[in-house]
C-alpha cells in the first residue's frame, strides 16, 4: 500500500484514476482511521481541495498497482472561467461528498460508543455476578 495524499496536507489538485483500487481513510477524534470509500478507474479524488484550498479532508492509499492523471488548479481554472455557472453543480457534489463522509464518521464513532456502553455493562453484570467491586 503507498499512500497518495495525506489527510491535513494542503495541496490544489485532484487526480483521475485511470487504473487500479484506492482506499479512501478518515481520521477520527481518537486517532484511529476508518476506510470510508473505495475507488477505482474511472472515479476521482482530491476535488474538495482543488476546489475550495481545504486541507486534505481524507488520505488516500493505494491498495493495487494504480495509475493517476492530476488536474492543477490552473488546468481546470479556464473551464471555470469559461462557464461560471458550473461552480453551482461543483458545489452541489462537493456538499454530497462532505456530507456522506461526515455520516459514516458519526455512524463508526456512535457505533463505538455503544460497543464502549455494552462493555461496560456486560462488565458491572459479570462483577455484580460473582461479588466482585
Amino acid at each position: 500500500e503507498e499512500t497518495i495524499i495525506r489527510q491535513g496536507d494542503r495541496t490544489d489538485s485532484l487526480y483521475i484514476i485511470a487504473k487500479g483500487v484506492l482506499g479512501i481513510l478518515v481520521e477520527l477524534q481518537d486517532g484511529q482511521s476508518i476506510e470510508v470509500a473505495r475507488k477505482g478507474a474511472g472515479e476521482i479524488f482530491g476535488e474538495i481541495s482543488l476546489l475550495t484550498v481545504e486541507p486534505r479532508t481524507a488520505s488516500v492509499m493505494a491498495t493495487t498497482d494504480a495509475y493517476l492523471f492530476e488536474i492543477r488548479k490552473e488546468d481546470i481554472a479556464p473551464f471555470i472561467e469559461a462557464e461560471p455557472e458550473i461552480v453551482e453543480r461543483l458545489s452541489a457534489i462537493l456538499t454530497e461528498h462532505k456530507m456522506d463522509t461526515e455520516a459514516k464518521k458519526s455512524r463508526y464513532e456512535a457505533q463505538q460508543l455503544d460497543k464502549d456502553a455494552l462493555y461496560t455493562q456486560t462488565l458491572h453484570k459479570i462483577q455484580q455476578f460473582f461479588g466482585l467491586n
